[in-house]
């Protein structure tokens, strides 16, 4: 019997664009933000320090620090917003 080289079993390929879209666009979240919970950030965006993300939110656009971010149809930003702390027993 004659051996025959090894066949590789997945060939090399570039990647899709999908999988070097973060080469190309970065969003930045900056120290103490708060994302809510089922928020989408569309690259590339900036979000500022201490900025809150209402939860469900579509973020398009950059979100200045200490500042409310929350999109349905068109992104509202609320400027010097304080997240409530909570009350310690």
């Amino acid at each position: 019997m004659q051996k025959s080289a090894p066949v590789p079993i997945l060939a090399q390929a570039p990647l899709p664009v999908t999988m070097t879209a973060p080469i190309n666009f970065k969003t930045i979240i900056g120290d103490a933000a708060f994302i809510g919970s089922n928020s989408s950030l569309v690259a590339p965006v900036t979000i500022g320090n201490g900025a809150t993300v209402g939860a469900g939110s579509v973020i398009t656009r950059d979100v200045a620090d200490h500042s409310l971010a929350f999109e349905r149809s068109k992104q509202l930003s609320k400027d010097n917003y304080q997240r409530p702390q909570k009350l310690k027993k």
